[in-house]
């Protein structure tokens, strides 16, 4: 009984660090990747975790108005302790449609979010982002190793990436 082409690309393979394309896909693709989610994240959950923390300007948000696409964001103005109000219109984090109402007020703080302002207890969302970030992590070492194993291979074998037949191409 033979094997048909579509068994073939179903059936688990071992990664093979001498075929090219495993060769290519965890040794840039995958280092790229991660080192993209590590940005994003860090980007996401430092500001969430300042917040969480209490670190940050705290103040009062007033809400503005209400606006639903996916999920429902109140906007408004943020006051700090000191008075200061910030230049833009920002979002409560945390707040949806039933949280306030046009005009209510929430203590807040304000961790440097370009377009957000934290409740004062932080996001719940910073979870997802850690996970998210042992996720990424995770990944950057699978390359890490990748790469050790691919140096490590070509040190013992420096003619593999040789084409067969070439003179320096020998038969392992």
């Amino acid at each position: 009984m033979g094997v048909s082409e579509l068994d073939r690309w179903l059936i688990p393979r071992k990664l093979d660090f001498h075929r090219k394309s495993d060769s290519f896909q965890l040794r840039y693709i995958l280092p790229v990747t991660s080192l993209a989610f590590l940005v994003i994240i860090l980007m996401q959950l430092v500001p969430d975790l300042e917040a969480r923390l209490g670190d940050g300007t705290r103040g009062t948000f007033t809400a503005q108005h209400l606006e639903c696409e996916d999920d429902c964001r109140w906007y408004g103005q943020f006051t700090s302790e000191d008075g200061r109000r910030r230049p833009s219109e920002v979002y409560l984090m945390d707040a949806g449609k039933n949280d306030l109402t046009k005009g209510a007020k929430a203590t807040a703080i304000d961790t440097g979010s370009p377009a957000a302002v934290h409740p004062l207890a932080g996001p719940s969302t910073w979870w997802r982002w850690f996970f998210v970030l042992v996720l990424s992590a995770v990944m950057a070492v699978t390359s890490a190793l990748a790469w050790r194993v691919w140096l490590r291979d070509r040190r013992n074998h420096p003619d593999l990436d040789e084409p067969p037949g070439h003179p320096a191409a020998k038969a392992f």
